[in-house]
């Protein structure tokens, strides 16, 4: 009979060995699966599937030029994807990422073409360049907060929301690129901004390619982004909920009567992610380096029942956020919002 230390090892390399074959067997079948369909519909429409792919993989890889066009083209689709994966693993499903890259795109094009003749002088590069890809996130941002806000305050799907704004904004980028922000050279007879600043192009890798330096933003090691998400019951919540309850009974209102969700280690046959510290650590801390912060540990009800401006709630605040800082892995892990740094690495 094995030993618990004999069978850790065993267990550990399934694991490994679990974790490796979902990271490579289902894009490698979503892959081949893709391909024999396609090469099933080229093959009953009359076509050669063989000659189809050969053509398909000269175009993506078969040159200098090939290679740099797949690589400005694949680099939007890199933000977006990583983007929509972070929602996934959040328990949210934002199917919007098209219309908010489209309308990030078209905000960013603005800048970069407008914003000089604005101001009346050329910008230099290390001002236009992060202000274009700061406004283009910006307004990608704002049109998901929609969505968000329609979910957060009146229970709106965010699947259902985030479809329709894809319509709207795509309809809204058409509208734009072929009206008030159409190129107006007698030359030009497609949907397309007038030309973007010099100041605001990110430097080209190679001569005579469009291949840029955003490109290794999207692939290099190192990349640093920033979520702030509530915690599922956590315990200073949970230690405040009977006091909570105290105060509505003597303002004269009854206890609120909490959601049915399910429990956090039981989230099947619910999209709501039952978020937790272990959670965390163990779906996500696994594969991408993760730092937990305190950002804002108590819950707005808390806040709404307990902080009363002229009962010292302004002193009891400071208070509070003296004690994150000097205690900052408890109340990170057992305060209601935290800061979730995640660090992208290969």
């Amino acid at each position: 009979m094995q030993t618990p230390e004999e069978h850790q090892p065993a267990s550990l390399g399934r694991r490994i060995w679990k974790s490796v074959l979902d990271a490579t067997l289902i894009p490698v079948l979503a892959i081949f699966t893709a391909v024999v369909l396609g090469g099933v519909i080229i093959a009953l429409v009359g076509g050669n599937p063989f000659a189809a792919y050969i053509g398909l993989m000269q175009g993506a890889f078969g040159s200098a030029k090939a290679i740099s066009e797949t690589a400005i083209w694949a680099t939007p689709y890199i933000f977006a994807g990583l983007a929509v994966a972070l929602a996934f693993k959040g328990g949210l499903f934002n199917i919007g990422a098209e219309g908010q890259l489209a309308l990030g795109a078209v905000a960013a094009a603005w800048v970069g073409y407008a914003l000089p003749g604005m101001l009346g002088f050329d910008l230099p590069a290390a001002v236009h360049i992060p202000l274009v890809i700061g406004f283009g996130m910006l307004v990608g941002a704002l049109w998901g907060a929609i969505p968000g806000a329609l979910k957060a305050f009146a229970g709106g799907h965010e699947v259902i929301n985030t479809i329709m704004m894809n319509y709207i904004a795509l309809n809204l980028t058409s509208f734009l690129l072929n009206g008030p922000m159409k190129d107006k050279t007698p030359t030009n007879v497609i949907a397309r901004t007038p030309e973007i600043a010099v100041s605001a192009r990110i430097p080209v890798l190679f001569d005579g390619l469009r291949v840029h330096w955003g490109f290794f933003s999207g692939v290099a090691d190192g990349r640093t982004g920033v979520v702030v998400n509530g915690w599922h019951a956590p315990l200073l919540i949970r230690a405040a909920e009977p006091l909570i309850a105290l105060m509505r009974r003597l303002a004269g209102k009854g206890a609120k009567k909490k959601k049915d969700w399910l429990n956090a280690e039981d989230p099947e046959g619910t999209f709501i992610a039952k978020l937790t510290p272990a959670w965390l650590k163990r779906e996500i801390g696994a594969k991408i380096p993760l730092e937990i912060r305190p950002w804002r540990s108590l819950s707005t009800r808390l806040l709404r029942w307990f902080i009363q401006p002229k009962l010292g709630g302004k002193t009891f605040l400071r208070f509070v956020f003296w004690l994150e800082g000097v205690f900052p892995h408890f109340f990170a892990e057992n305060g209601q919002y935290p800061l979730i740094v995640i660090k992208k690495g290969f």
